[in-house]
């Protein structure tokens, strides 16, 4: 009997997730993944790669301006921006935002985003956040951002 408790407190302990997210509207706006990797190839897993979905209210293509602000704070308090602004016709866009050289802590990192689309139709607003952990310092590099739609 104890063993079996044991056994299945180590499998809820072991299945608690890495990743902590909110969204205030999922539809409009979620972060979908925040990691740290490798991406610049210099041996160091200090980069963090963000993918964020943006989508309209009604999921119809649409003529969006789309106004997208992204932060970045360290454990130390340390805080990274970036501001894209997006235009075009779509129902849902998947971005790929890249942040190398920031995974230079250990702790936890959060990731806030705040978008603001305008159509002839529709405004809209929506909030989305997640907390990670990259596991190692990393070695100190000068920090730069790449946002691919």
């Amino acid at each position: 009997m104890l063993a079996g408790l044991l056994l299945l407190l180590i499998i809820t302990l072991s299945s608690t997730p890495q990743v902590a997210a909110y969204s205030s509207d999922a539809q409009l706006l979620s972060i979908t993944d925040a990691s740290y990797c490798d991406l610049d190839g210099d041996g160091y897993e200090d980069d963090v790669l963000t993918i964020l979905r943006i989508g309209t209210p009604n999921g119809y293509p649409a003529f969006i301006f789309c106004w997208l602000s992204l932060t970045l704070t360290l454990p130390s308090g340390r805080v990274s921006y970036v501001d894209t602004f997006i235009f075009g016709i779509y129902s849902s866009l998947v971005i790929r935002v890249e942040w190398y050289d920031h995974a230079i802590e250990s702790g936890l990192y959060t990731l806030d985003a705040d978008m603001t689309a305008v159509s002839t139709l529709w405004s809209v607003s929506a909030y989305a956040q997640v907390i990670f952990d990259p596991p190692d310092e990393g070695p100190p590099g000068t920090p730069w951002v790449n946002v691919m739609i």
